[in-house]
């Protein structure tokens, strides 16, 4: 991207974090803010991956990227990656806290520890990387925090009924902590995809083409989402130009979920 486009997101030179960065949407994230010339640290469990994905951010972007292997199930990591990313990069400015999706079932599917699992990497990630985040920026009374959620924020899902209790939780918090971090200069909102091409839904689409082509008739659009065009909505919450744009949930889903605010 061009100096003049740089200037225009205000993203240059801000140092971003993005979790789950190894592929799909938060590596799409990713490219869109080291392209808009930010400053740009990725974190996933897979480290062979992350390399991947480093490489192609790199490529696109012309950008070096930090790397931080993590699992956000673990207490420490949310810490440890603000912490790796400001130590190299300097203070982290924008969160895109984007986590893997639960544990898929029906409410009759779950035992205790598929929602011990949903909640700590849904819920708890979330948590634990906006209280790591915040101290920093509201010492510099500046911040971007962009929670990658789902349509199960505005629609429940059959089937997802992890998803669809926690998502809204996540969302809840959202708005708790715009109205809270507002007078610091902060953000926090959330993106709310829907069918997307990941590589989750591309490996259903491998395994089932029918539910796939399912999936799509549900949708106005008439198609899946390319993971770019979350990564756009994710590149607007974390510009200048969306500094009043707070405690939003955006939905970026074709229509799927299109109904009066």
């Amino acid at each position: 991207m061009s100096a003049e486009g740089r200037r225009a997101t205000g993203v240059e030179d801000r140092v971003a974090l993005v979790t789950a960065a190894s592929s799909g949407i938060g590596l799409a994230s990713a490219r869109a803010l080291a392209r808009a010339g930010g400053r740009v640290a990725i974190l996933s469990r897979d480290e062979r991956r992350l390399a991947h994905a480093r490489e192609q951010v790199r490529g696109t972007s012309g950008a070096d990227v930090v790397t931080i292997a993590g699992d956000l199930d673990e207490p420490v990591t949310a810490r440890r990656a603000l912490h790796a990313a400001a130590e190299t990069l300097g203070p982290v400015e924008i969160v895109v806290a984007n986590v893997g999706g639960p544990p898929p079932g029906t409410f009759d599917d779950l035992d205790d520890a598929a929602w011990d699992r949903a909640v700590r990497g849904v819920l708890l990630a979330a948590v634990r990387l906006t209280r790591e985040a915040l101290s920093s920026m509201r010492q510099r009374r500046y911040g971007r925090i962009v929670h990658v959620l789902s349509v199960t924020v505005r629609t429940p899902i059959i089937g997802l009924t992890t998803s669809n209790a926690l998502r809204p939780a996540v969302a809840g918090l959202i708005a708790d902590l715009a109205r809270e971090n507002a007078p610091h200069g902060i953000t926090v909102n959330g993106v709310c995809p829907g069918y997307t091409r990941t590589p989750r839904i591309e490996q259903l689409g491998a395994q089932a083409p029918a539910r796939l082509r399912a999936l799509e008739a549900e949708i106005p659009a008439g198609r899946l989402a390319d993971p770019d065009e979350i990564a756009a909505a994710v590149l607007f919450l974390a510009s200048e130009q969306a500094s009043y744009v707070n405690g939003v949930m955006l939905p970026v889903d074709g229509a799927l979920t299109a109904r009066p605010q």
